[in-house]
């Protein structure tokens, strides 16, 4: 944002203060002229809107990190959610002054709101209602200073969600489920209605009726019978539907990349279009009053459309308040830190040694002894004659372990047999360790409430190579079956490796954690090694094999989602391998040797780069979808998938970054809304490590709502090679503008080349090299901008290159050869028009050059050799960067 400093002091400048500007609009609301934006990572800001041509910004809030979805107004308060980042999900404000709003108070992210994600938020009789994603929750918040989580159950996904008269009802991707709220001590789900939706809305229409987000459009759905709701009625309409604003019986309906559609409800059973425009950007939110829409858009802000054939008086606006409001800024400043912790203790001068005895839980001889016992420097080892590598002996807990405060501690049982058993408790960690440069190895942890080991400090490893020792996983650690993270690790400069993690000791069963290995906010932790038997096998947990949060961590030589030997998926149900999330930035999966490979396989996404406060995460030289020589699949669903969060890149163009991405259902997938710059460069997508083909049903898809999305480039090093699928590239919706797809070599001899559908808009496709296909090359539906130049394409009949459908960059028409002799070509198109020439061969189709046309559309063309008996086809861009079908060919005379 903007920073006004103090220099006074040249060398230590003071901040005096600090504002922000609306980067993005994910909802608003109105009140009496005055409009509350919730503005993602730029915080929640408040406009005066009484001049609606200038708004007036006269509060902003700093969410510090916390990323800003939804805003209310309610009986003199303000309600604000956020998510990500955020050390207070809920904020309530004091709004009786509308346009300088006061903080009374907030919910702190603690544990009793653990794995709740404030997305969105509704109101009713002193209750706040949150959809958390993994459960519905309801808020108290009758005493705005001290808000009280004080209900919640679990349920599917939810993402938004609306209340009446005791009823909430939340929305996911698969359905509607109703929630009985009379006591919200007490939430109880009701019913279910199944549906799919990639939208997110929903909102009540009346107490017995809902309006919600349906593929393909909206529902009308009565819940006048909470136990047995139905849907009355439908309405198509493309896209996805954010959110809904409802004034008296009509809907407006935000609708991302398509704009604002405007429905009748005046009856229920038969809703009706009544109108729609397209909006600068993408469109989640609206608000609608006095002839005026007023529009959250994910890139634009808040932007303000006025109603066609609606003529404003100026008593429509708002004059309450003054245009000279003075904007609130944040003053001062406390410097970011890491908060990371540092060790007091002294450089030890001499070493302690302790021997376990004992299997009992407590008692001389016991580990626990030991912990309670410790100095500086203490080396804890095992008896292998009571703790035997052939016959592991549990040590089961009556009671949590001493958390381990001293530096310079090992735990060794890498040549002895012992299992740390924590079924009994019913709480607390297998260990948990707050000091310095410890070493843990050789143990499984296993059947502990909460984490396997909970790591904090620095400078610490937990495992070591599985090769080194007499025992079953040698300096590895086995971390499963334990009911939250194997380990969580925080603190810096970390090192997990050679572990089991979520698999069974023979390394082929699942053993499950919720969660394998959750990095947090730490700083520097590697993950894996680069020498055999380092590599973590990180497979079989529940939800994620992999999390990270942090700051420069380093994933390299682990098997997720396989078992021990790479050959096969463990069977279990994990969502997702690898997730980099939640401000995470500056990691690297994987590396450019062969060591430094991570085999990425059998879950639902193999990687996933999510939330817009992630950034430059890099993705390379691994396998994704396959075993470990490259050569087998074993499908993740999606192999790599981008989710609302930009800046990041996979694959490279130095040897070795390529990743190998195959066997997928979907090889690399770009989406969610407002978000730029993702580079996926030099790949192999749909090969084997010996380059026969080994396809991605669709190996690369852009939707909803990315720009700038750069697929290749200009160098050979660049490209990636893309083989097979029903379609090689799939850039879909209307919010997809400016994606650069150059310099790659697609092959595709039975589908369908790059498809750009549902209005994508204003997207470059140069420099391609095209195999044969018995589909087309280039599909264009409904979008207009798509530019297509100096590509190659292998020899085919030229005008099944292109296809125009749906009013598909106008379907504009070819170029007309009037002439062509020698080298020289004429012939008439569109107004200043880049004509571009291509040689047609039987060996392919290469482009010789270009010429722009006049006013009128005349062109001339002159080749730098002689055309003469040569075939010649031609295709146009127009001024709005509309490319043509191919002309017919035609023979140089």
């Amino acid at each position: 944002g903007l920073l006004t400093l103090d220099l006074s002091k040249k060398t230590n400048p003071d901040l005096i203060c600090r504002w922000m500007p609306l980067l993005e609009g994910r909802r608003l609301t109105m009140q009496d002229g005055v409009c509350y934006v919730a503005g993602g990572l730029s915080g929640m800001h408040v406009f005066d809107v009484a001049n609606t041509a200038s708004p007036n910004e006269t509060y902003w809030y700093d969410t510090g990190g916390g990323y800003a979805n939804k805003v209310i107004l309610a009986e003199s308060k303000a309600y604000l959610s956020t998510h990500l980042a955020s050390n207070e999900p809920l904020v309530i404000f004091d709004s009786s002054n509308l346009i300088q709003p006061k903080k009374l108070g907030f919910v702190p992210n603690d544990e009793a709101v653990f794995n709740t994600a404030f997305r969105s938020i509704s109101y009713a009789d002193g209750m706040i209602y949150v959809p958390g994603e993994f459960h519905d929750m309801a808020v108290d918040v009758r005493d705005s200073a001290h808000p009280t989580v004080v209900g919640k159950t679990g349920i599917e996904n939810p993402v938004n969600g609306d209340c009446s008269a005791g009823l909430y009802i939340s929305t996911s991707s698969t359905q509607l489920q109703l929630i009985d709220v009379t006591d919200p001590m007490n939430l109880r789900l009701t019913s279910q209605l199944q549906k799919n939706s990639s939208g997110e809305a929903i909102r009540f229409i009346n107490p017995t009726t809902v309006i919600t987000s349906a593929d393909p459009g909206i529902w009308i759905v009565d819940v006048s019978d909470p136990q047995n709701p139905k849907k009355i009625a439908e309405l198509a309409i493309p896209g996805g539907v954010m959110d809904i604003f409802i004034d008296g019986t009509t809907a407006y309906l935000s609708n991302l990349g398509n704009g604002i559609q405007i429905v009748d409800l005046s009856d229920l059973n038969h809703p009706v279009l009544k109108d729609s425009f397209t909006t600068i950007g993408l469109a989640y939110d609206c608000y609608a009053k006095a002839g005026l829409i007023y529009v959250a858009d994910s890139f634009a802000g808040m932007t303000v459309y006025q109603k066609r054939n609606v003529q404003l008086k100026s008593s429509d606006s708002d004059t309450a308040n003054s245009a000279s409001n003075v904007l609130s800024v944040k003053t001062g400043e406390e410097p970011y830190t890491l908060n990371l912790m540092t060790s007091n203790q002294p450089t030890p001068t001499e070493a302690f040694n302790y021997i376990v005895t004992s299997a009992s839980d407590s008692g001389e001889g016991t580990l626990r002894y030991a912990l309670e016992h410790l100095d500086l420097n203490t080396t804890i080892t095992f008896d292998p004659t009571v703790f035997p590598v052939a016959k592991p002996v549990s040590i089961a807990l009556e009671s949590p372990l001493p958390e381990i405060t001293w530096d310079h501690l090992t735990i060794d049982a890498s040549n002895a047999g012992v299992i740390l058993d924590g079924s009994k408790l019913e709480s607390g960690n297998g260990l948990t360790i707050y000091s310095f440069y410890n070493r843990i190895m050789g143990l499984q942890i296993v059947n502990f409430p909460q984490h396997g080991i909970d790591l904090q400090g620095g400078s610490s490893v937990v495992g070591g190579n599985r090769n080194v020792g007499s025992g079953s996983l040698g300096q590895g650690n086995l971390l499963s079956g334990n009911g939250l993270y194997g380990i969580r690790v925080g603190g810096f400069d970390q090192t997990v490796l050679g572990n089991f993690v979520g698999i069974d000791i023979s390394g082929e069963k699942a053993m499950p954690n919720y969660d394998g290995i959750f990095v947090g906010e730490a700083l520097r932790v590697t993950v894996g090694g680069i020498q055999p038997g380092e590599g973590n096998v990180i497979s079989g947990n529940q939800f994620i094999n992999f999390d990270s949060w942090g700051d420069q961590t380093r994933v390299i030589g682990n098997l997720i989602g396989l078992n021990a030997a790479g050959t096969k998926a463990v069977v279990g149900e994990t969502s997702n391998n690898v997730v980099l999330e939640s401000n995470v930035m500056n990691n690297i999966i994987g590396g450019t040797t062969p060591g430094e490979r991570n085999v990425i396989s059998g879950a639902g996404i193999g990687v996933v780069f999510s939330d817009p406060n992630s950034y430059c995460c890099s993705v390379i030289g691994n396998y994704i979808g396959t075993d470990i020589t490259g050569t087998k699949a074993i499908p993740n669903h999606d192999g790599i998938t981008m989710w609302t969060s930009g800046n990041h890149r996979v694959g490279g163009t130095r040897a070795g970054e390529a990743n190998l991405i195959s066997g997928n259902l979907n090889g690399v997938q770009l989406n969610g809304y407002g978000v730029s710059d993702n580079i996926v460069l030099g790949n192999i997508i749909g090969y084997d490590a010996n380059g026969k083909p080994l396809p991605n049903e669709t190996p690369v898809s852009v939707n909803m709502g990315q720009k700038h999305a750069i697929i290749g480039g200009y160098t050979q090093q660049e490209g990636n090679r893309i083989y097979g699928g029903s379609i090689s590239m799939r850039i879909t919706n209307r919010g997809i503008q400016a994606c650069y797809i150059a310099g790659n070599d697609i092959d595709n001899p039975n589908g369908l080349g790059i498809y750009f559908e549902d209005g994508a808009n204003d997207n470059f496709v140069q420099g391609n090299t095209f195999g044969k296909s018995r589909g087309n090359i280039l599909r264009v539906d409904f979008g207009d901008g798509n530019m297509l130049r100096s590509n190659a394409f292998a020899g085919q009949k030229a005008q099944d290159i292109i296809l125009l459908l749906e009013g598909g960059n106008s379907e504009l028409a070819a170029p007309t050869i009037t002439s062509a002799i020698g080298t020289n070509v004429s012939g008439t198109t569109c107004a200043f028009g880049r004509v571009e020439v291509y040689l047609f061969e039987k060996t392919g189709i290469t482009s010789i050059g270009f010429v722009l046309a006049d006013q009128s559309g005349a062109f001339s063309f002159k080749g730098n050799a002689p055309l003469s008996g040569k075939q010649l086809v031609l295709l146009v861009t127009d001024v709005l960067s509309n490319t043509s079908i191919f002309s017919q060919p035609y023979t140089v005379s």
